[in-house]
């Protein structure tokens, strides 16, 4: 409705400008005739003028016409990309509806439990396990991978919590080591399901932030599962960098898409735009990345 307020304004603004151009030329007709001795025949006049609004109304009905055409093709251009805009952004929403990742977790009597994640919880699970692998690289020393005699470290201090009667000195030193017990055969569970190698923690003690290097690792193992997701989110995102018409109203079209994703997705979308330089090019130059910062600003419970 604005842009055709703007068209009609400057639709006025050329009638206005012709004939405040006409009246001009009436009056130097006028003046001529009046101060010189050349007597200018009525129907003399008639013909000029009628000539010169001739000639001025041709230009005018050209340049109405002209301005036409091109409100008429930037709307036309505008609609087409909002039909395809749509589209691409409906397709998205379902391939990630359609996420699914199965995987083992480690339950809380440490034992393995098959679980499946769909949709958007797939994003959470990225989140949860990226989070244990920043813990693991955390610790003052490189643990290593499961063996047999961890759990029994855990059975061994249970059994000697046994001996102590409840609340005493004895039973809440077995409690910490316990709990010291099964927070270490974690860890290792972890190492050993990402193959963590004592290279790749000597290479993350380097690290101030070891969020990235860890998302690296996981996404190494589950990059089956979030490709096709990745991939089509990288040609909405390159779409909109490149055919919007409008680059005042680019922001308007990525908040669209990010309105739609929970923190963690958000999150995982960050931080893949951190190991993905192809990804990254269309992340940055849409502008996506400032849409995501803006949201996960408002998100204080964030890696």
């Amino acid at each position: 409705m604005d842009k055709q307020n703007n068209l009609y304004r400057l639709y006025y603004a050329i009638i206005s400008f012709i004939s405040a151009l006409i009246g001009g030329i009436i009056l130097l007709f006028v003046q001529h005739a009046f101060y010189s001795n050349y007597s200018l025949k009525y129907s003399d006049m008639v013909s000029i003028i009628a000539s010169v609004m001739t000639a001025i109304a041709t230009i005018v009905s050209a340049i109405l016409m002209y301005q036409t055409f091109k409100f008429q093709r930037k709307t036309y251009i505008e609609e087409q990309f909002k039909s395809t805009y749509y589209s691409m952004q409906n397709y998205h929403r379902k391939l990630t509806d359609k996420l699914k990742v199965k995987t083992t977790v480690l339950n809380n009597d440490l034992f393995l439990k098959s679980k499946t994640y769909i949709s958007r919880q797939c994003f959470l699970y990225a989140y949860k396990e990226v989070a244990q692998l920043v813990d693991v690289f955390g610790q003052d020393k490189y643990l290593g991978i499961l063996k047999d005699n961890d759990r029994l470290r855990i059975s061994y201090w249970e059994s000697e919590r046994e001996k102590y009667l409840e609340e005493t000195e004895g039973q809440k030193k077995c409690d910490v080591e316990v709990a010291k017990a099964i927070l270490e055969y974690r860890k290792k569970y972890y190492i050993g399901v990402y193959n963590v190698s004592e290279e790749y923690y000597n290479q993350s003690r380097k690290l101030v932030d070891k969020t990235v290097f860890a998302f690296q690792i996981f996404i190494r193992s589950w990059q089956i599962c979030y490709e096709h997701y990745i991939r089509n989110l990288q040609q909405l995102l390159m779409f909109v960098q490149k055919d919007a018409p409008n680059i005042h109203l680019r922001s308007d079209y990525l908040n669209y898409v990010a309105f739609q994703m929970p923190k963690e997705e958000l999150w995982f979308v960050a931080q893949y735009s951190q190991i993905d330089v192809s990804f990254r090019k269309y992340y940055i130059g849409s502008g996506m990345n400032k849409v995501v910062d803006t949201q996960l600003a408002n998100n204080i419970n964030i890696l």
